[in-house]
């Protein structure tokens, strides 16, 4: 029986935001945890698996953007929802594999970007969620 391997997918997705994030010229924490001392914005990342094959993993992806600016919290969603649609055909570097490769196959709204009800750990933050699916691609065998 062959064992499938498949990258970690919030790494993957974490690592793709920053890349193109940085190209675009923000700096903005990237994490699946808030961070212990809040900057003014920062995005957030949880991951539901799905179904798995030989060829892929459909894996539900929520994104959480976080600012103290409702503009600006609207603008970063837009955008982070437009980078992860754009996944598809992107190179991206991990430490599972030697080179940067595409591992997104394709990419699928579900939902968002929503504005959310503020938190009530953080009141005075403004948050938008994404909803997408990435058909994500397995390691090569090799």
């Amino acid at each position: 029986m062959d064992t499938v391997l498949f990258p970690r997918v919030q790494r993957l997705a974490r690592e793709f935001l920053r890349t193109q994030l940085a190209a675009r010229g923000k700096d903005q924490p990237v994490s699946t945890k808030n961070p212990s001392k809040l900057p003014s914005q920062w995005i957030r990342l949880e991951s539901e698996g799905g179904p798995r094959s030989l060829w892929e993993w459909q894996v539900m992806l929520n994104v959480y953007v976080y600012s103290t600016d409702e503009v600006i919290a609207e603008e970063n969603s837009n955008l982070i929802h437009a980078l992860m649609l754009d996944a598809p055909g992107v190179a991206i570097a991990i430490p599972e594999w030697p080179e940067p490769l595409s591992w997104i196959r394709q990419a699928r709204h579900i939902s968002g970007p929503r504005s959310l009800d503020p938190d009530v750990d953080l009141p005075n933050l403004e948050v938008y969620r994404i909803v997408t699916t990435w058909h994500v691609l397995p390691i090569p065998k090799g």
